[in-house]
């Protein structure tokens, strides 16, 4: 049996056990409040995108409400920054409008990952796409069944999902979608999945 330790004073102390007891119980402790911590995290970033998609969605439209057709595309995400329609915190350098790549909150250490901003046909009337490239498994599923973005007032024509450069889902119901649908459209256990909303310019 290990002998309980004495201080100066000649009081006894904390035994070996009982240290290892609170070490570990120290430790479960703090692994929890990381658990807890990281999803938080991550619920703030899926917020956050949502709220930034919504923004860039409103000021299309206000700026194209009575266009005949959206700029040159298909990609036309540079052109958009460039006359401030897209939020500024998403460009990798914020000091240059519509000359550089835009980000989603989840990509910013993914190579591959990126936002977009899309022409889609058909022309008349205009449909332009926001795409969400680069994303694992959890911010692919969240999204699809994120409410903000379920907003009537978005006017959501067409969601989908791409896995591996390959559509694998397109579906004209509104969002959110059942959290099942969204598993099986989110399939990669990578980050190369992707996450498609196709808006009209006006709804």
């Amino acid at each position: 049996m290990t002998k309980p330790m004495l201080n100066a004073n000649g009081r006894r102390g904390f035994t070996l056990t009982e240290l290892a007891i609170v070490l570990l119980v120290a430790g479960a402790v703090v692994g929890a409040i990381w658990v807890a911590g990281g999803a938080v995290w991550s619920n703030y970033r899926i917020y956050r995108f949502s709220q930034q998609v919504i923004t860039a969605v409103k000021n299309i439209r206000d700026q194209y409400a009575n266009a005949v057709q959206l700029p040159a595309g298909p990609d036309i995400t540079k052109t958009l920054d460039g006359l401030n329609l897209l939020p500024v915190e998403m460009r990798r350098d914020p000091s240059k409008p519509g000359n550089t790549e835009m980000d989603d909150p989840f990509n910013n250490d993914l190579p591959g990952g990126s936002f977009h901003v899309l022409v889609e046909a058909p022309p008349t009337p205009p449909v332009f796409r926001i795409e969400a490239q680069g994303l694992t498994q959890e911010p692919c599923i969240k999204l699809l069944t994120l409410q903000p973005l379920a907003d009537a007032e978005l006017g959501v024509v067409r969601i989908g999902t791409t896995t591996n450069s390959m559509a694998v889902a397109y579906n004209t119901a509104t969002l959110p979608l059942p959290p099942s649908t969204a598993e099986t459209w989110c399939g990669n256990a990578g980050n190369t999945n992707e996450v498609d909303w196709d808006f009209e310019v006006r709804n």
